[in-house]
């Protein structure tokens, strides 16, 4: 008879039956020899077919008990790794999030680097034309100073000839 087997509890269950039945067919032979055999040795032979049953239920109880423990390891082990997988998908997905977060960012960041760089020329040719406009204005002021000084000078010229031919005494301004 092959113990192991795909299902350790009917195999337990078949055992258990088959020694029973060897313990039921002992019994009778037990009895049907009882006259040829001496009591003292059915008696003993009894006591050892007991004690092998007990044995048997024994070792029976304790394989069972190891199978529940073990299908009991197995079911915990199963949860573990249904966590884990959990855990495992999780993690991915956030480093798949945290992923594109970074490209993102880093768009963002060409985008802003660009923007600065533009602005930043914008700044220098804003500075180069405010310094060829204060170099203008200063020339126009210098200019206008100048045309200012060139019409007083000319206007007391102007007037002063005029004077002179109308006989008229020096306005002064």
């Amino acid at each position: 008879m092959n113990i192991i087997s795909h299902n350790p509890n009917r195999t337990a269950l078949i055992f258990l039956y088959e020694l029973k039945n060897y313990y039921s067919t002992f019994t009778v032979n037990l009895t049907l020899n009882r006259n040829t055999i001496n009591v003292f040795q059915a008696e003993r032979a009894r006591k050892n077919a007991e004690n092998e049953l007990h044995d048997t239920t024994v070792r029976l109880s304790e394989v069972t008990i190891q199978i529940t423990a073990l299908t009991n390891d197995k079911r915990r082990m199963e949860a573990d790794i249904a966590a884990m997988q959990s855990d495992l998908d999780d993690a991915l997905n956030g480093r798949g999030a945290a992923e594109e977060r970074a490209d993102r960012l880093q768009a963002e960041v060409a985008r802003l680097a660009e923007e600065l760089r533009q602005e930043q020329e914008n700044y220098k040719n804003a500075d180069s034309l405010r310094k060829q406009l204060e170099i203008e204005i200063r020339e126009i002021t210098i200019r206008l100073e100048e045309a200012e000084a060139f019409a007083m000078r000319e206007g007391k010229r102007q007037i002063a000839k005029l004077q002179a031919r109308v006989g008229v005494q020096k306005v002064t301004f």
